[in-house]
């Protein structure tokens, strides 16, 4: 992918602390990937076996060569070329954006972490935002970060394993609009659900289910009230309010056949095999991963380990508090 033809220049992009959930400095608490104060510095990598910097301004980078497409080649090659000069007039020296340039080992893009919590970008002044359509360095900066992968350039960027670590990323107005609007029908799907769960009509025991399903683990003897205020306070919180409703979609046979091979874990009666990496009851091998294994679970070959399975738990159940 070529990193010019996947940006756009004329949005303003504007820089977030990036939160971490398995951070273990617990800033994640505080809505924080960096303790104020905190200064991080972006680069050029270098690359030594090409002596060259990665810059997003070379027509002879790997990802420029690897285009198999002629006219898209080209396409990359002119567009390249384009901005490159338009930033070298910038800079009043041709060639000094050259990859091999000396100009990259001083070239930097400073972040800094304010005392309430926002985060700053300092090129020739702390700016939170990069307006690349209005400042040739801010376009130059957008063009680093973007091809040496620094910072996810957009909050959906931002979930691909990729970035697992990253602590910040850009987000533009088109995208907090776009998210903004998903979030209102998230929550709207999320209340009509708890409504039919919690209505004139209580269905406690399918809430029960399908807290114990999303991972809330409730008491048996949880009360519908506390049952309720647990779901509402956890789908609060947009990914989880999203598992939610995708529970909700599920029938009763359903939720209930994830939960036995879940309370099956639990009670010790489903074990994990370390070595083939499966799940398995005595004879029985179910599959690599909890999910695989309980969609396994619900084919009619396992009928009979289903009804064996389900047995088990309610018998051994029976002398444990809580599972």
């Amino acid at each position: 992918m070529i990193t010019l033809q996947n940006l756009d220049f004329s949005k303003t992009y504007t820089l977030e602390q990036k939160v971490n959930l398995d951070d273990p400095t617990d800033l994640y608490k505080h809505g924080m990937s960096k303790f104020p104060g905190a200064t991080t510095l972006l680069t050029a990598s270098y690359n030594p076996t090409t002596r060259k910097f990665r810059t997003g301004l070379d027509v002879n980078a790997q990802e420029v060569l690897e285009i198999m497409d002629s006219a898209k080649k080209q396409e990359a090659i002119n567009l390249i070329t384009e901005v490159k000069k338009e930033l070298e007039a910038y800079y009043g020296t041709p060639g000094i954006l050259d990859s091999t340039s000396s100009f990259w080992d001083g070239f930097g893009i400073p972040i800094t972490v304010g005392r309430n919590r926002e985060t700053f970008i300092d090129l020739g002044g702390l700016s939170k935002t990069l307006r690349p359509s209005l400042n040739p360095l801010h376009k130059l900066a957008l063009i680093v970060i973007r091809a040496n992968d620094s910072i996810p350039i957009s909050k959906n960027d931002a979930s691909s394993p990729n970035y697992r670590d990253c602590q910040f990323v850009f987000t533009t107005e088109e995208e907090e609009t776009k998210l903004s609007a998903a979030s209102v029908k998230t929550d709207i799907a999320r209340s009509t659900q708890l409504g039919k769960l919690f209505g004139d009509d209580i269905q406690y025991e399918r809430a029960w289910e399908i807290a114990y399903f999303l991972g809330l683990t409730p008491k048996k003897d949880c009360s519908s009230d506390k049952l309720q205020e647990d779901l509402y306070t956890a789908t609060k919180e947009i990914p989880f309010a999203k598992k939610f409703i995708a529970a909700c979609a599920l029938s009763n046979e359903e939720i209930l056949t994830a939960n036995i091979f879940k309370r099956a874990i639990k009670l010790n009666l489903v074990k994990y095999n370390g070595t083939d990496k499966t799940y398995f009851r005595g004879g029985i091998n179910y599959r690599q991963t909890e999910e695989d294994s309980i969609e396994l679970l619900k084919t009619p070959a396992m009928a009979t380990e289903l009804a064996q399975l389900r047995e088990s738990v309610l018998k051994k159940s029976k002398n444990v508090k809580q599972f």
